[in-house]
Order: C-alpha cells, then structure tokens, then sequence
C-alpha cells in the first residue's frame, strides 16, 4: 500500500508555498538563469482588459441573465455591455488584441453567450510572458523533470558541483518552481526546446482541472506535444505564457512593482551593466527597473563594512567603520577597524538562549556585508540625486538591510515590515544616537556553495532555522547594535562641543521643557484610551541636579519610533552642558 495524493493537492502546494506575487516571479525568474540564459529573463505583460473591468461586467451579465425581460429588452442590456466592453479595452495593448477581442464579444447571441466569450477573451488575450534563451527543455525532460513536482535534478546537480568544489550552483533545487505559474494565472503554456531539436516541445495546462475534490492526482492527464517546426534552426530557450490572471494587472501597479519588487529581485549594489539582467514590459513598452544610485551610498553619514572568514578552520570577523557626519557638531572623518577572531565570537554564542554549538562559527560559511547609516535630520542635496527631498524620498525608499545569495534577494529579509536584525528593539531601549532599521540601507552577499547551511525554507520565506543561520543573525546584530553603537559613542564623546558658560543653561533647558511638553501633547492624540496609564507613566519628569552654585536640569530621553526622539539634554559632573538631541 502507498499513498495516494488527491489532485487538489497540487492546488494547496501552490498557494502554501508561494505565498506572494513577487515570490511567483523569482521563482519563475531563476529558472531562466539555472537554464544558462545569456540575455536574462524577458517578463511582458499583455492586459487588454483588466481583471477588475472583467469581473464587474461578467457580474452584470449574469444578474440581468436572471431578470425576465423581454427579447428587445434583453438585445439592449447585450448590446450595452458589449459597449462596456468596447470602453474598457486598452488600446495600448495593440490594434491587433484590442480588435480580436472586440470582434469575438460581439459575436454573442445572449447574454449566457455573452458570458461565455467574455470568459475565453479575457483568458487568451490577457497574459503574463516569461521567456528566456537558457538551454530549454526535450519531450522527455519536460515529462522527467518539468512534471515531476520535487524533482530531485537539481539538488543533484547542486551537490555534484559541491562535491566537486565549484563556486556556480543552480539558484533552486526544490523543484517547485513550476507551481508559481499556478499563483499568477489559471492556465499555462509552454514553449521549449533544447538547441538539437527541430520541432518546437509544448505542453499546456489548466490548472482547474485540479480543482474535482474527487480526482485523484494521476486521474489528470498532462501530456506535453511536439509542436510546429522551430523558426530559426539551433534556437533554444522556453516561453512560458500565463492566461486567466488572477490579479488585477495595471500600468500603475506593475510601475509600482518594478519600483519596489523588481528593483530588489538582485542585488541593487551591483553595478547595472553586472546584475543580471531582467527586462519588464507592459503592453509592448519597456518599464525601467531602478538601480542603486552610488552618488547614495557615497553621502551615507557612517558606514559599516565587514567581512566573516574561514580559515584554517578559525572563524575571522574584519569590520571597518567609517564616520562622515553624525550630528550637528562638526569632527573630521573618522575611521576604526577591529577583528574579531574565536574567542571574541564564542563570547556572543555565551549570549545566546540556544547555546549554539561552536562549529556553527565554522559552519556557518563566510559572508560579507556593507552597510549604510543615514541621520535623516542631516540630509542635504546631492548634485547627482536631486534637492534635499529628493534625497529623503530616496533614502525612505531604500532603508533595508536585505540579504542576496548568489545575487538575487533572500526575502522577506529586507522587506518594510521585518526587522530581521531585530534592530527597532535595541534601539528602543537606548538613548543617544538611535539606529534603526529605517536608518540604514545595506546588503549582506552569502553563497550556495560557501554557506550551505544557510538554506532558503521551502516557501522562500526566510532562512530555516538552524546553528548557523542562529550565529549568522546573531554576528551581523553584535555589528551593528554593539560595534557601530560603541564606534558612535566614541566620535560624540571626542568631538561634540560642550557649552562652558552656565549662564544660559537654564534659559536652553526652559525652551527644550517647553518642546518636549508640545511634543507629548501632539503624541495624546495617537494613544488609545486604554494606553493613557502607559502614556503617563512615560511623560518626561524633569531631575533636579545641583551642581555647585549651578542648578539644572536633567532629562531623560523618551524615544518613539514613529516620532523620532524627545529632547534631551545632559549635564555632566564637571557641570558642563552637553548638546540637546532631538
């Protein structure tokens, strides 16, 4: 006796383990560079009507089908929605679509007809495209691998190459890729063939099929084709053509998408003419996927470098930081570089909850790291961005810390709402300089070949969790929140200028009592009723410090991450007043 799949199984994999839009374009994506593609991946978006357009229609068509109305009645409502259609169509999809579409909803008899033919236009000439020049694929293998949901091809190869001590791995090996089509739209087709066939290989599916709760997996018959003669001899390469979207697909949205989605589908720090290429279309048009400007990075306020080796079986960790402008005190550049070998690490692994083991220090593989601090009250214009605003909508879009192996993202690492680092938290419960993750834009490159312990889950949504993936979090945290912190504190210390004459300490303290009480009255309307004992017990309680014949005032400082900092100011001993943060 074996087990026996059901066919809605297909259905629950596909949704389980691809569980965003962009998750479905890089799984689609990096099949085109594991297939050796030379130009990249070509994704084109053909939307004649838009989903939402299509649904509200189908809807109307279908309540009036219901009404009893009479024949002259009922040719009116047909004749008004096939002008619905008409006005809903985009004519920047082309004369030809736009035409094929208009002529085959005309040809309804009534309005179930109508139904119908809206349905098959809306499934034939609304698509997404994904095509590439790789190495493509033969009957047999579309049938041994392209069918075959896990198949074990790649993760073979991937282990030969690691075997054999290559640097060059497939980007996947769980062999899921496929289901992603599934995510994006109802049916695929497939175009492939490898360099020696003569004949294109198709292969078509309609994912509905596996939606009988009754059907058995192998009572839904897949077979791919030979199809027409290839028209330039020794092409090879796959199209993949998704129909019967699933998303409401529009020129804003997919502008959006490359904006955000796409820019970070591979590394953004790479130079453009060295990341690997992706080319997206909207109706025939080229939609520019934005790069990293280094004019950036270059004006960052501090950086933060660092390098994790292995060698000789001892663990190394290089970091170098640099400070260009931290406050409102001047300080020339400073510099500082430290080298963490075991010891030093094993001392953060003593730290940890877990009690990792020791060999994950070696385990985890080496990893580099680059990554930039902004004092975004300290923005200015840069000649190569644009004004100050343009900067800051620049530097607000790509805060992140994200993770590429290979040189295409880790997600969600990166993303707005994850904090991977845990950074917010630290920051939360620290006064002076603050560093959060929307302070930072940066990237940290690992390898399939040097970090194979550092494993993608198989729904692509994080690291698995293991020793490894545990020390790699935990030395890229110490960085930034310990060695950075510390590195900051120093510069302050050194360079920030103190005020020597006491005589207008009060009259500064009064205005910044005066900023911090405003700023906690704006903060009152954003706290629920329940939260005001909270809120309360965190308003700011002047200390009284008497220092000599001096007498001032210390603040605590209160940090909201949505507000920023509260004012702040601190005396020291020797009774200068140091500089107020805000």
């Amino acid at each position: 006796m074996v087990f026996r799949v059901n066919a809605r199984t297909v259905l629950e994999l596909g949704s389980e383990l691809i569980s965003s839009d962009i998750i479905a374009f890089y799984e689609l994506i990096k099949n085109a560079f594991d297939a050796g593609s030379r130009t990249g991946a070509d994704v084109r978006f053909l939307v004649v009507l838009r989903r939402n357009d299509y649904l509200r229609i189908r809807e109307r068509a279908q309540s009036l089908g219901e009404e009893k109305a009479s024949k002259a009645e009922q040719a009116e409502q047909l004749a008004d929605l096939i002008r619905q259609v008409a006005g809903k169509l985009d004519p920047s999809a082309g004369n030809e679509s736009v035409s094929k579409f208009n002529a085959a909803v005309e040809l309804s008899q009534d309005l179930d007809d109508f139904v119908k033919r809206l349905d098959a236009c809306y499934d034939q000439h609304n698509s997404i495209e994904i095509s590439d020049t790789g190495s493509g694929m033969s009957l047999s293998e579309i049938r041994a691998n392209f069918l075959t949901i896990g198949t074990p091809a790649r993760k073979r190869e991937v282990d030969r190459i690691l075997t054999q001590g290559g640097s060059k791995t497939p980007l996947g090996e769980k062999g899921i890729g496929r289901l992603s089509a599934m995510r994006l739209g109802e049916r695929l087709r497939m175009q492939t063939a490898r360099a020696e066939d003569a004949h294109l290989n198709l292969l078509e599916i309609d994912w509905r099929m596996f939606e009988n709760l009754d059907a058995m997996i192998e009572d839904v018959a897949i077979e791919p084709t030979r199809g027409p003669s290839k028209e330039k001899k020794g092409w090879h390469g796959t199209k993949l053509t998704i129909g019967g979207l699933l998303e409401d697909w529009t020129e804003k949205r997919v502008r959006k998408f490359a904006d955000y989605d796409f820019a970070r589908l591979t590394d953004p720090f790479l130079d453009p003419k060295a990341r690997p290429r992706v080319a997206l279309h909207w109706n025939g048009e080229r939609i520019p996927i934005p790069w990293l400007d280094p004019a950036l990075v270059e004006s960052a306020h501090a950086s933060l470098t660092g390098t994790y080796s292995v060698k000789a079986g001892e663990p190394t960790l290089e970091l170098r930081m640099v400070a260009n402008k931290l406050g409102s005190f001047e300080h020339p550049r400073e510099t500082d570089a430290l080298t963490l070998t075991r010891p030093d690490l094993e001392g953060l692994l003593a730290g940890t909850d877990n009690q990792l083991p020791e060999s994950a220090l070696t385990a985890v593989g080496d990893f580099a790291f680059e990554i930039y601090w902004f004092n975004r009250r300290y923005l200015a214009k840069i000649d190569a961005i644009g004004n100050q605003a343009a900067v800051r909508a620049l530097v607000k879009k790509w805060s992140s810390i994200m993770l590429f192996r290979d040189g295409f993202r880790v997600f969600p690492y990166g993303d707005q709402e994850d904090d991977w680092l845990g950074l917010d938290a630290v920051a939360l419960g620290r006064t002076g300089y603050v560093l959060n993750k929307n302070q930072f834009i940066g990237h940290v490159r690992i390898s399939r070949a040097r970090n194979p312990e550092l494993v993608d889950q198989t729904n692509r949504e994080g690291l698995r969790e293991t020793p490894e993936s545990k020390v790699f979090e935990e030395v890229l945290h110490d960085a930034v929140t310990e060695r950075l912190w510390s590195f900051f504190k120093d510069v302050d210390l050194r360079y920030r200028k103190r005020v020597e004459d006491l005589g207008d300490v009060k009259k500064e303290i009064v205005g910044l009592e005066g900023r911090a009480k405003a700023a906690l009255g704006k903060l009152r309307k954003f706290v629920p009723r329940e939260g005001m004992e909270i809120f309360t017990d965190l308003a700011v309680e002047p200390q009284q410090v008497v220092l000599g014949d001096a007498e001032a005032t210390d603040w605590r400082l209160v940090f909201y991450p949505a507000m920023g900092a509260m004012p702040v100011v601190s005396v020291h001993p020797d009774g200068q007043l140091v500089g107020a943060l805000v």
